[in-house]
């Protein structure tokens, strides 16, 4: 039976892995020494019952009498080994109660004194790591994402300027052009701007949050709406004005919640390197 090897590095820790240790050989060692005895009975009935049967065949031979002496010594050595036994028993007995005992003790005060604290330390390290969202990341890498930034802010504002245009409430006419002529230089600007900002934005989608990457695809889906609606509305009803200042709005509100998301993420990172 192979003892395994029992851990040094804390008292409690020693004697419940010792107690269990014990317990485990000390119910080998009680269930060894029963199997044992039965088949050492059982050896001698067998080779009694054989002797038995020999002699009645032939009680003369000189090979039957030693076979005979044999028999009776075993039979007197498992007489002895049974009176033994109680006193064996006893002494597993106390020894599987002794186990029994050290690693209660042991596993009791290993929780109390040790693990208990020990769960306790991980758990505050683990609600720190929860409340401190700080990213370290390599200056290299920061310094892509950053122009990444840089660059999708700028398509930003141009794309909510020129979509500002398409429909406002008020605006100074340039009276040397017609009006589908200033309509097609509308949808000229925000097509170039358009299409700017989404190149940006799906070119560089793996070099920056998801969160970034999500809010900026709402205001480039909500600008989308607005240059279709703008394309096909009927500018004469109240309705397309209101809808074309909703839009505007919506579009603001988004590019802001991207500005912030920006702002935030640039605040949490600690450069290394």
């Amino acid at each position: 039976m192979t003892i395994p090897t029992l851990p040094t590095d804390n008292l409690y820790k020693f004697l419940s892995t010792f107690g269990l240790v014990l317990l485990v050989f000390f119910v080998y060692m009680i269930n060894t020494i029963q199997n044992r005895m039965y088949l050492r009975v059982d050896d001698y009935n067998v080779k009694n019952e054989i002797l038995d049967f020999n002699l009645k065949k032939d009680s003369i031979s000189l090979q039957l009498d030693a076979e005979k002496i044999k028999v009776k010594r075993m039979k007197e050595q498992i007489n002895r080994d049974l009176q033994q036994l109680p006193k064996q028993y006893k002494a597993y007995i106390i020894g599987l109660l002794l186990g029994l005992a050290m690693m209660g003790f042991g596993f009791y005060f290993w929780y109390v004194k040790t693990q208990i604290f020990n769960d306790l330390i991980l758990k505050n390290e683990s609600n720190n790591l929860k409340h401190n969202k700080e990213v370290s990341i390599h200056k290299l890498q920061f310094e892509k994402e950053f122009l990444i930034y840089d660059k999708l802010w700028k398509s930003l504002v141009e794309l909510r300027t020129n979509t500002a245009l398409l429909r406002p409430q008020a605006e100074v006419i340039n009276t040397t052009k017609s009006e589908e002529e200033i309509r097609k230089e509308k949808l000229n600007n925000i097509d170039l701007a358009f299409r700017n900002c989404v190149n940006i934005y799906e070119d560089n989608k793996p070099f920056y949050p998801k969160d970034i990457y999500e809010e900026i695809r709402s205001t480039i889906k909500i600008t989308n709406k607005e240059i279709i609606q703008f394309v096909r509305g009927e500018s004469y009803t109240d309705e397309y004005w209101n809808t074309g200042e909703k839009n505007i709005t919506k579009i603001i509100n988004s590019i802001d919640v991207v500005c912030e998301k920006m702002r935030e993420r640039i605040g949490l990172v600690k450069i290394e390197g």
